[in-house]
């Protein structure tokens, strides 16, 4: 449960509070429509951080002293305490996902190292309890999951031994992320190894076709062989005839860009393949 904290509290109830465990304060005000939509959400984490830490409420126009002091100036402005001082927040209404992500940057414990445990079982073999664990995380989330549940569970389905029956379920985790996560480099890259992942995995390609080559492409990129994978996928955008297409071209040129991606630009390749690229194109 969400408690309101008024002037005369704030300094035990938040600050000397603070010392002891995060406290997260929302500055709200009874005439703003975004705080009344953001306060259903906080209450529903509250009982999540029992123990671990506190959620308050503090009503602007009832104590104004307060939020002048700390600056207060956009409702609903969020902000996490600890030690006695602002060390977290955000402003206006936010997903349950970035909520929690927020309180588990100031949490002892927590998603992030249940996260961290799952991932550490899965590098160790033991697959299968990793997927549970981190399954139950994003059930969690009562439809929204934070992201980095979704993205860590993504990480171990696509691990090799678990990939060519679990692109699938990779690939709905993905898509059912909000836009603005789907769209964040984190996810982004996810979905460029899933691609590669799907091509590496095909089967029945004839030898010597385009579908083989993609394979072999994809093959060298997830194996560490990231040169020979960029020389895989030129070759199919210069001599290949079914990437002279339009679609073709599109298809070969994603595929670049995800390894592009999956390098980083710090990458001594990325421009020189950028530069063969372009000249392959024109």
């Amino acid at each position: 449960m969400v408690t309101a904290v008024t002037t005369d509290r704030f300094q035990q109830e938040v600050i000397e509070a603070s010392k002891s465990q995060p406290v997260m304060v929302d500055f709200w005000a009874a005439w703003c429509g975004p705080c009344r939509a953001l306060a259903p959400v906080l209450e529903r984490v509250a009982p999540d951080y029992t123990g671990r830490a506190t959620i308050v409420k503090l009503n602007t126009d009832e104590e104004p002293g307060i939020s002048k002091a700390f600056n207060i100036r956009s409702l609903p402005t969020v902000a996490v305490f600890k030690d006695g001082k602002i060390v977290d927040g955000f402003m206006g209404v936010q997903p349950e996902s970035v909520i929690r992500e927020t309180l588990d940057r100031h949490v002892g414990g927590g998603a992030a190292e249940a996260r961290k445990a799952a991932l550490a079982r899965a590098g160790s073999g033991d697959y299968l309890g990793a997927l549970g664990a981190l399954r139950e995380m994003v059930r969690a989330g009562e439809g929204l999951p934070r992201t980095e549940d979704v993205l860590a569970l993504v990480d171990v389905l696509l691990m090799p031994p678990l990939a060519i029956a679990a692109a699938d379920e990779a690939e709905n985790l993905l898509a059912d992320l909000p836009f603005a996560a789907r769209e964040s480099t984190p996810a982004t890259e996810r979905a460029a190894r899933l691609r590669f992942a799907r091509l590496a995995l095909r089967q029945g390609a004839a030898p010597g076709s385009a579908e083989a080559l993609e394979t072999e492409a994809a093959t060298h990129f997830l194996g560490g062989r990231q040169q020979d994978s960029l020389d895989a996928f030129l070759l199919l955008l210069q001599h290949h005839a079914t990437y002279r297409t339009e679609a073709g071209e599109v298809a070969g040129r994603r595929a670049l860009v995800d390894a592009f991606l999956l390098l980083g630009e710090d990458n001594e390749l990325v421009p020189r393949y950028r530069r063969r690229l372009a000249a392959a194109l024109h």
